[in-house]
């Protein structure tokens, strides 16, 4: 407490601290002489524990300033005679001096008031306590410190030495603050409720005089306050212009779009209509039509950069009663449609892709078939040279024999191995990414071999490798965006004949990602191309069909919900591709 007086009085001099010579003063006067040491230095402190009421009052009976007592408690006095509340609350009201207290039993009595516990609920607290140790509920001794407490100050009183509890900058309570303007104006308020009825009459007299003046026109803007209710119900921007451009009326959506335009942001809708008064707004919109979508179509941004779509119809009218003419404006969201197009697209796409997966699977199945029937004799007949005529092994065709044995095993599971890659996968399924990397990486090995390029892999430790998707189809995706770092390579190479070929894949978690990150020294992306390479035929390449890394992200992104892109570090590119890790809690169907 001693801090917060600080605080309230900046210029604090001197701090009386009383505490009587009780047990309970004995008790707590470890911790007082320890707030002692900590407090200010500059600050005098005279501790106060043998005293009496009289010499107390008389001692405070002066105003010093900057000046201040801290009364802990003070029931009896040196001579050892007990005083009552009454007393001690008289003995503090009198101080010239402000006092400073630690319970609510002498606030509104003198004290201004501090960091104070409800004396009732302490005094609950220990009744409780009592019940508890008679009940043998509750081993004694033991010690209970109660830390409830609240800051609450006497307004009055902080009014009279200058106290400003704000300084505390914490919550308090002011007691016998100012009254309210209800409580100062009671009788007044009391006659207005007397006589509001007269004026209630009085003012229902004038509200009918008005209703039967509006009555007539009442149903005109009923009709009008119900069409535009219906106009804001519609979810499409509508607006109407007369003949000469100005715009008569239109809908929230109208006012929403207006807002998507780019001389239209960061203004009000009044002051981006200035820019467009007296123009047609099918004139206005010529900037944002897309000729490509077709005619009086236009693609805008939302204020969260989402691209959408609009279909514009006009339609002229004419007003018979007024003699006015002018023209409709509908502007149809069509995004969802056209997203919806999109996606069947890439779909679509998909589906032809899997298809001549799949007429190449079958075909290189029969291929399979015809080369592993060959490759069975070849086997047979060099078995048949280990041994001589005599059916013992002939230890010089040995090691030749061993060697052809070898190949033809290699060239079986090779086969193998590819006819399973080719084939589409038909459902998803659960997979370690890793394998899948090791495995692409097997079929390719002797090409990377031959064009002198080291592929390196890197799986960082614990790294959670199992995804849901469409194995195959990644392994393909992989090997692709590997096909095509090879093919940079090689290229960079036929004018560098000293460089040596590296690719880098990198797997590692990011938050609840896998990211397989396929990093070459190819020389990169030319850097007005990176944002095209997944875009449908843009190839770089002499002979490239630009349908590869558009099927990687079509995999990648609508098929397996992942992300792929692309860009360039150092002397190569790289092509990260982030997606969902799968654990045991998540459920899918196939």
């Amino acid at each position: 407490m001693t801090t917060y007086i600080y605080k309230m009085i900046p210029k604090l001099e001197k701090l009386y601290i009383i505490n009587d010579g009780s047990k309970n003063g004995d008790d707590s006067d470890p911790f007082i002489t320890n707030a002692i040491e900590n407090l200010h230095k500059d600050i005098k402190i005279e501790y106060i524990r043998e005293s009496t009421i009289d010499d107390l009052t008389k001692k405070f009976s002066v105003y010093k300033k900057n000046e201040a007592i801290f009364f802990i408690r003070f029931y009896n006095d040196k001579y050892g005679e007990l005083y009552k509340n009454s007393e001690i609350a008289t003995m503090i009201d009198n101080c010239k001096i402000p006092v400073f207290s630690t319970d609510t039993l002498f606030i509104n009595k003198g004290s201004v008031g501090g960091k104070l516990v409800d004396i009732n609920s302490l005094g609950k607290s220990a009744g409780d306590d009592i019940l508890n140790i008679l009940n043998k509920k509750l081993k004694t001794p033991f010690t209970r410190i109660h830390e409830d407490y609240d800051f609450i100050f006497d307004y009055n009183k902080c009014k009279e030495f200058g106290i400003k509890p704000e300084l505390l900058k914490v919550k308090f309570t002011y007691i016998n603050a100012p009254k309210s303007f209800f409580e100062k104006y009671r009788k007044f308020i009391d006659t207005v409720f007397v006589v509001s009825p007269f004026l209630v009459l009085l003012i229902l007299g004038l509200i009918h005089n008005l209703f039967l003046r509006i009555q007539k026109s009442k149903i005109s803007q009923q009709r009008i306050q119900l069409d535009k209710i219906l106009l804001n119900a519609i979810d499409s921007p509508i607006v109407w212009q007369d003949n000469y451009g100005n715009i008569v009326e239109y809908n929230t959506k109208f006012k929403e779009f207006m807002g998507f335009l780019s001389k239209c942001k960061k203004t009000t809708f009044s002051e981006c209509m200035q820019y467009y008064k007296n123009i047609p707004i099918k004139q206005t919109l010529e900037p944002f039509f897309d000729e490509s979508l077709g005619e009086n179509q236009l693609v805008i941004k939302d204020n969260k950069g989402k691209e959408r779509s609009y279909l514009i119809n006009q339609e002229n009218y004419v007003e018979d009663i007024y003699q006015t003419r002018g023209t409709v404006t509908v502007l149809t969201d069509i995004t969802k449609e056209k997203q919806a197009i999109k996606e069947r697209a890439k779909n679509q796409e998909f589906i032809i892709q899997q298809s001549k997966l799949a007429e190449i699977g079958e075909i290189f199945s029969s291929i399979a078939h015809q080369w592993k029937s060959p490759l069975v004799e070849i086997a047979t007949i060099a078995q048949e040279q280990l041994y001589n005529k005599e059916g013992e092994i002939d230890e010089v065709n040995s090691k030749y024999v061993n060697d052809i044995m070898f190949q033809v095993k290699y060239m079986t599971e090779t086969i193998n191995s590819f006819q399973k890659f080719i084939m589409p996968s038909t459902k998803k399924s659960i997979f370690d990414i890793s394998e899948s990397v090791h495995e692409m990486l097997e079929i390719i090995r002797h090409n990377m071999k031959y064009n002198y390029i080291t592929v390196k892999v890197e799986v960082k430790p614990n790294t959670n490798l199992m995804i849901l998707g469409y194995k195959n189809e990644l392994m393909q995706t992989l090997l692709n965006i590997v096909n095509n770092a090879k093919d940079a390579i090689i290229k960079l190479k036929s004018k560098e004949d000293s460089r040596k070929g590296v690719i880098n894949i990198n797997i590692e978690n990011i938050d609840n990602l896998v990211q397989i990150e396929i990093q070459d020294n190819g020389g990169g992306i030319p850097q007005k191309h990176i944002n095209k390479v997944f875009n449908p035929y843009f190839t770089t390449k002499k002979n490239g069909h630009g349908i590869g890394l558009y099927m990687a992200k079509v995999i990648i992104e609508d098929k397996m919900g992942g992300k792929i892109k692309a860009s360039n570090a150092n002397d190569g590119a790289i092509l990260t591709i982030q997606l969902e890790t799968y654990n045991e809690n998540t459920s899918f169907r196939g």
